[in-house]
């Protein structure tokens, strides 16, 4: 049975007003791109006060995880808070907060 996998962005965000953060939401939750389905952003800030946000995406089970990188990134850009930097997550399995047996 080919189970689909999720992965989670950590992406960094050049100039994103958390006011900007909804729109970002509307344009990418639930989005379906080549495969790819695109969860809710979730939006945190460091210390030092800059903005970034996580994004977890579920891709096919078979796919190439770097391809798919690139190409969730051309789809991000453009879009509100696109941006500045990308980092690849496996699955982690203590952030799940849904328990998923």
């Amino acid at each position: 049975m080919g189970e689909n996998k999720k992965l989670k962005f950590k992406t960094g965000v050049f100039d994103c007003d958390p006011s900007d953060f909804d729109s970002l939401e509307k344009e990418v939750a639930g989005l379906e791109v080549a495969g790819v389905t695109f969860g809710k952003p979730r939006m945190s800030m460091n210390k030092f006060g800059d903005y970034w946000w996580t994004l977890e995406v579920t891709i096919p089970e078979n796919a190439d995880e770097t391809k798919q990188a690139e190409s969730i990134r051309k789809v991000l850009v453009g879009k509100t808070c696109t941006p500045t930097w990308m980092l690849l997550k496996g699955p982690d399995p203590d952030e799940d907060e849904e328990g998923s047996d």
